[in-house]
């Protein structure tokens, strides 16, 4: 099994406009053949990912192990490529399918969010839990009944069975009433 092929480190800006004798031929050379052979190679191989396109550069040990063998050598599992979203915010990594959930939560979080004062109108889960209950004080400004733990730990809200019958267009949440 091959090991994995180094990257090249790029030379510094500083380098770059005031480079030291002798130094300007090394720095701005494109690589040699050799190593552009070996990435077509590897780009024309079944196994090829986005995630090695990069690497271009092989070291000469790799290069002769590769060319002194008659068989190929043998093929890597693809690189997994995880399906995950940057919040912006936070900069937690979410899987995209619960990102507007996650952005929910900051809003609820933020000035967008409001406990609920009487106990008895806390969601199901909040109430057997003994969490405090936070909801959207403008329902239609954050798109959502779900109080912010069941938003938070993916639960079921009780709210969304409760008020499901409310009127579309309300404003206030109907617990805060």
């Amino acid at each position: 099994m091959d090991a994995p092929a180094r990257r090249t480190k790029m030379p510094a800006l500083a380098d770059l406009l005031n480079p030291a004798p002798g130094k300007t031929e090394r720095l701005l050379t494109p690589p040699d053949e050799a190593a552009r052979s070996a990435a077509r190679r590897r780009a024309n191989t079944s196994g090829f990912t986005a995630v090695n396109a990069g690497q271009e550069a092989v070291s000469e040990g790799q290069e002769a192990a590769y060319d002194g063998g008659d068989e190929e050598p043998a093929e890597e599992a693809p690189v997994r490529v995880w399906n995950r979203v940057r919040c912006l915010r936070c900069l937690r990594s979410i899987h995209p399918k619960h990102l507007a959930d996650h952005m929910k939560t900051h809003k609820l979080q933020g000035s967008l969010g409001a406990p609920v004062s009487d106990p008895s109108r806390c969601c199901r889960r909040c109430r057997d839990i003994g969490r405090r209950c936070v909801v959207a004080l403008d329902v239609a400004q954050v798109r959502t009944l779900r109080c912010l733990c069941c938003l938070t730990y993916k639960e079921a809200c009780s709210f969304l069975s409760t008020y499901r019958n409310q009127r579309a267009g309300a404003i206030r949440h109907p617990a805060l009433d």
